[in-house]
């Protein structure tokens, strides 16, 4: 009891006041461990602090993290109840997202959430089905720095999903996401396709139907943050609300009533968006820190509102668009620390924008894998072109849909000047996934720096240590001590990865399918700025549908096809290649990368007049083992190779996919390989690999591995060993023999 009445003094304490942020910290430490254990560390050090510093805060702090622990803890360790397999019952539309061709679907079943991928649009939330269909699991990134599907949906409390095979629509009832649908409607109705997706972006925060080349562009140019309904918005929105009750002579009682009730409002039009939520949390708090006289500074308050929300949604915390609203905040709450010794409001306007780019930069980094130094100045122009002009005008025509073509001349003048910008390739860099160190010392340098821009203290020297360690992290594919022959397990088609240590060089053969957003996550994760070789087996898409994107995003040398591919699908790579030097090979040739990696050409020998069978086959020798790939050759080829080849190699890359017109019997025999990799994709609508296959290749080549299985498969080569090991759990095959 001792302790109790002791806590309760100390939470009523003004002692407690300026610090909400240390025990906010520790909050945030705590969730940062739940993702990375080395962050632990940090927490266990900054706990120490507080025990040497003042225990009773340390006791303070140490029971808010034992109780959030328990709570983060009941909510990151849930599993689903619900058992795989077949479904017939009934379920209840929860919530629904609609893309351009499909809605994200979010059912309730049996009191559990779970995602289903509709092509019906006209579904809408609280209606109730009758369905049939397939509960499946939902996986983990199956490509490093890839989408973590399980990670994105468990944060959401989704756990489960399900491919309905059929349907039937019982009743429709009223949600709490049904005002936000018929906003949604609304919009649609009275506007034209684009001046819609503009409105909804800017009034209700969803981007979905933003056409996809201004959403890229808008990432380009570091402004999406614009595009999300944040403190800005809604504080505009309140302050014209306010002006508008002050000129109606309304009490500020009644004003504080009526203000709670908008903002309640909108929080239901928005359907509940997370930057919706802390404003309308830090505005409950405003009231009460001023009608009580509490005298908590901006800091406090935020740090008070990042606790109740996160206490609330303990899963919120995981999610990027949480991190981002409430960092953005503290961004221009510290900037406004630097701001007050300047008179000057657009030199103002210029140190948030730094501040915030500077404290957002590695989580930018960990979304999009690039930065544009140049979205500092961009923020300067597009954030009062946007706050202060677009959206009001936007607010305005929501209720007068008839001057559409007027909001429709700005927002096409507005995506032109996106389309302009984005062009700018100056100063766009791309740096490799951040790890716990590099943000550690990164935020370190950056309170450093924030600390003696603030006390006008010269910053010459940690300014030139900041610009040191992003040029040596920009470049740290330079460091990087492994060869490594990479297999990924994308959504569909291959996409093989070869890296020679130090950056010497870097190969794609093949780019996967159109949208395999996953192989440049890797790419940009693993710091890949240069691709000296882009091999592309043959033209079909799931092989060679991102490679102008490839070209387009990296540093591409040299572009390499077989002789024989002569359609659209190539040719309109070709005509894009800049300063790519186009490379046709056939039969015969001799690719010599270095004395590491070497590359001979058996086929194709003449047009087959077919796609597949004129895929380019190797054999590499790479990094002190043999290789054949085989891009999607049939048996007809298999034969020919048979009878003029030694086809003996370490590793054997299985044709098209483990389909049953490839690896016959004969052609593995003749391989003698010692590997087999099957590369699926994980999302394949064909069933690969075949069964029949992959009983051929087990009874003919020891170790058969499968991205299926194991997702990601690589082969590295340190100074000692090579070994072979699945991205699914880490499981390791090896090592191999070879000379490294």
């Amino acid at each position: 009891m001792g302790f109790l009445i002791k806590l309760r003094i100390l939470l009523r304490s003004k002692d407690l006041i300026h610090n909400f942020f240390l025990i906010a910290f520790s909050v945030a430490l705590l969730y940062l461990t739940f993702s990375n254990w080395w962050y632990g560390i940090l927490l266990l050090i900054y706990l120490g602090y507080l025990y040497h510093q003042d225990f009773s805060r340390f006791e303070l702090v140490v029971i808010i993290i034992i109780i959030y622990t328990i709570i983060i803890s009941i909510n990151y360790f849930k599993d689903s109840n619900l058992s795989l397999g077949k479904y017939d019952g009934k379920a209840t539309i929860y919530e629904i997202s609609k893309r351009e061709d499909y809605a994200k679907v979010i059912l309730k079943i049996n009191g559990e959430k779970v995602l289903w991928n509709s092509s019906d649009l006209e579904l809408r939330s609280g209606m109730v089905l009758e369905i049939n269909g397939e509960i499946k699991e939902v996986f983990s990134a199956r490509v490093p720095y890839g989408f973590n599907e399980k990670n994105y949906l468990k944060y959401q409390r989704i756990y489960r999903k399900i491919i309905v095979y059929d349907y039937q629509i019982l009743k429709q009832r009223s949600t709490i996401f049904t005002p936000n649908e018929m906003i949604n409607d609304y919009y649609d109705r009275h506007f034209d396709e684009i001046s819609s997706s503009y409105l909804k972006a800017l009034v209700i925060g969803n981007k979905n139907d933003l056409d996809d080349f201004d959403k890229k562009r808008i990432g380009i140019l570091g402004i999406s943050h614009l595009f999300v309904v944040s403190g800005l918005h809604i504080g505009l929105l309140i302050s014209l609300m306010q002006k508008v009750l002050s000129l109606l002579k309304v009490s500020q009682k009644h004003q504080t009533i009526i203000t709670f009730f908008f903002l309640t409002i909108y929080l239901i039009l928005t359907a509940f968006l997370l930057a919706v939520v802390r404003v309308f949390v830090g505005e409950v708090l405003k009231r009460i820190n001023k009608k009580w006289g509490l005298d908590l500074d901006p800091l406090d308050l935020l740090s008070i509102n990042f606790l109740i929300v996160a206490f609330v949604l303990p899963l919120a915390p995981f999610q990027y668009a949480f991190i981002l609203t409430y960092l953005t905040t503290f961004s221009i709450t510290a900037a406004r620390i630097i701001i007050y010794k300047y008179n000057n409001t657009h030199f103002g306007s210029a140190i948030i924008s730094v501040v915030t780019f500077l404290i957002t930069f590695p989580i930018i980094i960990n979304i999009s894998g690039e930065i544009n130094f140049l979205s500092i100045i961009y923020n300067i122009f597009y954030i009062p072109l946007v706050s202060f002009i677009i959206l009001p005008i936007s607010l305005f025509i929501s209720f007068l849909p008839f001057l559409s073509p007027f909001y429709l001349t700005l927002v096409k003048g507005f995506s032109a000047t996106l389309d302009l910008l984005s062009r700018i390739s100056f100063l766009r860099v791309k740096f490799p996934v951040p790890n716990f160190l590099v943000y550690t010392f990164y935020y370190i340098l950056l309170l450093k720096f924030l600390g003696r821009w603030e006390k006008d203290l010269p910053l010459r020297k940690v300014l030139v240590i900041f610009i040191i360690f992003l040029v040596v992290y920009q470049n740290a594919r330079f460091f990087h001590p492994f060869d490594e022959v990479t297999f990924l397990d994308l959504r569909e088609g291959d996409a093989t990865y070869i890296g020679k240590r130090f950056n010497q060089v870097n190969i794609l053969i093949d780019t996967g399918e159109t949208n395999n957003v996953d192989l440049f996550a890797f790419l940009k994760g693993k710091g890949v700025n240069t691709i000296h070789y882009l091999i592309l087996t043959h033209s079909d898409s799931d092989h060679a549908g991102q490679a102008s994107e490839i070209i387009e995003q990296f540093n591409v040398h040299n572009l390499i096809i077989n002789a024989y591919d002569d359609n659209d699908n190539i040719n309109q790579i070709t005509s894009q290649l800049g300063k790519t030097k186009l490379i046709k090979v056939k039969e015969g040739d001799i690719l010599n990368i270095n004395k590491d990696i070497i590359f001979k050409v058996i086929s194709p020998g003449i047009d087959y007049q077919d796609t597949n069978n004129n895929s380019l086959v190797m054999i590499g020798e790479v990094f002190g083992l043999s290789y054949l790939f085989t891009g999607d050759i049939s048996t007809q080829v298999e034969k020919e190779l048979i009878k003029k080849y030694d086809l003996s190699v370490d590793v054997l890359k299985v044709a098209h996919h483990g389909s049953n017109t490839s690896s016959s019997e004969d052609f593995l025999k003749n391989t003698n390989a010692r590997v087999a990799i099957i590369m699926s994709g994980s999302h394949n609508p064909f069933g690969f690999p075949k069964p029949q296959v992959v009983k051929r290749l087990k009874e003919n080549i020891d170790m058969v591995l499968s991205t299926s299985d194991y997702y990601t498969i690589s082969i590295t080569r340190n100074w000692y060993t090579i070994k072979i090991k699945g991205y699914n759990e880490n499981a390791t095959f090896g090592p191999l023999s070879g000379d490294p």
